[in-house]
């Protein structure tokens, strides 16, 4: 029977790391793109004339329709608008 021989070879150096390079949009330009979604959906989806009686978002909302009630609900920042 034979005996192994522990390898005493050094593995072979990986090549030195590459700078990466990162690449994209900032997150602070995306918040404040999706932000301003958000706003464009609450005043122009949900708050669009046909949630409410009257055709306007003056009136109360439709019953059962929830987007003229989160609309008059005034929530948060959104009720400074």
């Amino acid at each position: 029977m034979s005996t192994q021989q522990p390898n005493l070879t050094k593995p072979a150096a990986k090549p030195a790391a590459t700078e990466k390079k990162s690449g994209g949009i900032s997150a602070g330009l995306i918040l404040i793109v999706l932000f301003a979604i958000a706003i464009a959906i609450y005043t122009l989806v949900m708050g669009d004339g046909s949630h409410f009686e009257g055709g306007t978002n003056e009136g109360h909302p439709l019953p059962g329709d929830y987007f003229g009630v989160v609309y008059k609900a005034k929530l948060g920042f959104f009720g400074t608008i």
